[in-house]
């Protein structure tokens, strides 16, 4: 995912969520999706867009602490 932030579908990074402990939130009835962690009491909020832009992934990266905000 962090060689090609540009080419990651919503069900890769749904699939990391769930593996990581997330909870995906089905109830907005929207576009985007929000993923939970009831441990960590993190929330990141995804599109369902092919692919998934850039900034959604790196708010990934932020979420878990893999890399800094620019």
């Amino acid at each position: 995912m962090k060689s090609q932030p540009t080419n990651i579908s919503f069900d890769e990074v749904r699939y990391v969520l769930l593996h990581l402990g997330f909870e995906q939130n089905d109830r907005n009835g929207g576009s985007h999706y929000v993923f939970y962690n009831p441990v960590t009491h993190k929330r990141l909020t995804v599109p369902k867009h092919k692919p998934i832009k850039e900034n959604y992934i790196k708010a990934l990266y932020c979420v878990f602490d893999l890399e800094e905000k620019e």
